[in-house]
């Protein structure tokens, strides 16, 4: 609840955050748009929306998640994990797995797009400390890594 001191000050126009909220998403004009995995059309008020309900949501990232070539995330961070930093080798505590081309650019979970990298120099990546250049160098040079008897680089993987 507001303090009445606000209230009465006129800073205080709703009791909490959540109606606040509430009350500004009445006053939004909605916005027509397509949904990505079955193209209709659906209004929204979310600039940011991509579906038009929730089951299409899942029907998309189900069908990301089947593709043979894109591990998930948790299956390249345990493949990564005994390696280490491929730029200095420390292997002291957990190390990042950075996209070269990030997810949000259109970048994919597979072995060309990652390096693992500890902390440090992952913040060195970000801030283009490091070139783009050495890091396909490494990535180019990258020594074959064996996982529960499935061998990660190269153009494919394999099978033991």
């Amino acid at each position: 609840m507001a303090d009445p001191r606000e209230v009465n000050r006129g800073n205080a126009k709703y009791c909490s955050l959540s109606c606040s909220s509430k009350n500004i998403r009445k006053n939004q004009e909605k916005i027509i748009k397509n949904c990505v995995v079955c193209d209709e059309h659906y209004e929204t008020k979310d600039k940011n929306s991509k579906y038009c309900s929730s089951i299409c949501k899942q029907r998309h990232y189900r069908e990301k998640s089947k593709k043979d070539d894109n591990l998930s995330m948790k299956t390249y961070n345990r493949v990564f994990k005994k390696i280490g930093c491929e730029i200095c080798g420390w292997n002291e505590s957990t190390t990042d797995l950075h996209h070269i081309i990030p997810v949000s650019e259109g970048g994919i979970n597979e072995l060309n797009n990652l390096i693992n990298v500890c902390p440090n120099h992952h913040r060195m990546i970000h801030k283009n400390l490091i070139s783009e250049n050495k890091i396909n160098e490494i990535i180019k040079n990258r020594s074959p890594i064996y996982y529960n008897n499935v061998v990660f680089g190269g153009k494919k993987k394999t099978y033991i």
